[in-house]
């Protein structure tokens, strides 16, 4: 450390008393293990004594000397590779060829191009997968890592058409370190920006030269959370298939007309809007890269907005409906009320008017009777 131009590295025991080594300013640290002996097992031995036995790799050197063994750890949870160029201030595309990609000055990054040459991919130590490097594309060369059954399953590639960089990230908790190099049958050198040094070898052969590279230790928990973040958006379009009534699902795009007379010359119509995830405009999750995770939280605000914004509007449409309602059973309530004016016989008041008659009733029986009786009291006379 005393040896660097600027403080950039720290090693320390932490509190177990393993010794840690990082970087302060957040770039990739590779350390390399050299012994006396300058043998492999030396070397090895000499990072199993310093507690770094399940990282180091050897990395073999592609013909140009003894053999290294390191390790290399990344600041960031994935690889990412240099801007890509094909040419001068060409941003690299899709389609461009492997071999004619370039750095930003021009500079030619890969040497060789002919059948044989491979490039190699492992995770975790395990056997590397050869990607065929004759006449590749990016393109073909991102499909090839993702379409392979050892890899698609811990590995992704993908490729930004903005940024012109590869990035190859790990999708699986259990992925904690990479190995990249390649084999060629010609001396040449394989150089992505992947790690912190180019792939080369002076002879050929089938000879590889391999880098370790240990992922930032958020890999595996960011790989778990886009697993987690990707399940809630199959949740969310799920809810949204779910939501209908009666044809009408106002969460899948579906209009609804609501009519408030017999005519249907009074009515409103609410909007539906489509809120699965693509329709808010949510892609999948990609916690790979800084950038990516930027991208999902502006995309999660810009939804929630977008939701906020249509709970808005529903609830005034609601709150027309519900007026018109209330105002069409109050119309109701009269007319029925008016209705029974009309035909309902007031019982209080029919009561009375039959109470009324029968008196009448009683009254003029009453003086027929008495008249009768008088007419035969005077008879009785004579």
């Amino acid at each position: 450390n005393n040896n660097l131009t600027e403080r950039k590295v720290e090693a320390r025991l932490d509190d177990s008393g393993n010794l840690e080594i990082k970087s302060l300013n957040g770039g990739d640290v590779r350390i390399n293990f050299v012994t006396a002996a300058a043998t492999d097992a030396a070397n090895l031995g000499l990072a199993q004594a310093l507690g770094f036995g399940d990282q180091a790799l050897i990395r073999a050197d592609g013909g140009n000397g003894t053999n290294n063994v390191e390790v290399t750890a990344l600041g960031s949870p994935a690889l990412t590779s240099f801007a890509l160029y094909e040419g001068v201030n060409d941003l690299a595309e899709r389609s461009d060829s492997v071999h004619s990609l370039t750095d930003a000055t021009g500079t030619t990054l890969n040497s060789v191009y002919a059948a044989g040459d491979f490039y190699s991919i492992g995770v975790n130590g395990g056997t590397a997968v050869n990607i065929d490097l004759n006449g590749a594309t990016i393109q073909s060369f991102i499909d090839d890592i993702n379409t392979n059954t050892s890899l698609n399953q811990l590995i992704q590639a993908t490729f930004d058409d903005e940024t012109g960089q590869i990035t190859i990230r790990a999708i699986d908790s259990s992925v904690q370190s990479v190995q990249i190099g390649f084999v060629t049958l010609v001396a040449g050198t394989y150089n992505f920006g992947f790690g912190t040094a180019p792939l080369t070898t002076t002879v050929g052969g089938a000879t590889a030269d391999i880098e370790n590279l240990l992922l930032g230790s958020a890999a595996g928990a960011l790989a778990d959370l886009e697993g987690e973040y990707n399940n809630i958006l199959d949740q969310i379009d799920q809810l949204v298939g779910d939501s209908g009534y009666r044809g009408t699902n106002l969460l899948n795009g579906d209009d609804l007309t609501t009519f408030f007379n017999e005519d249907r010359s009074s009515s409103l119509i609410t909007d539906g809007v489509v809120f699965t995830s693509g329709g808010l405009g949510i892609s999948s999750g990609n916690f790979g890269r800084v950038e990516s995770v930027d991208q999902a939280i502006t995309e999660i605000r810009t939804a929630t907005d977008t939701v906020r914004s249509f709970g808005n509007s529903i609830a005034n449409d609601l709150a027309i409906i519900q007026t018109r309602e209330d105002f069409t059973k109050n119309t109701i309530n009269n007319l029925e009320e008016g209705a029974d004016k009309l035909t309902v016989a007031d019982q209080n008041e029919e009561g009375a008017n039959l109470l009324a008659l029968q008196t009448r009733q009683t009254l003029g029986v009453t003086s027929l009777a008495l008249a009768s009786q008088s007419q035969q009291a005077v008879l009785r006379l004579f």
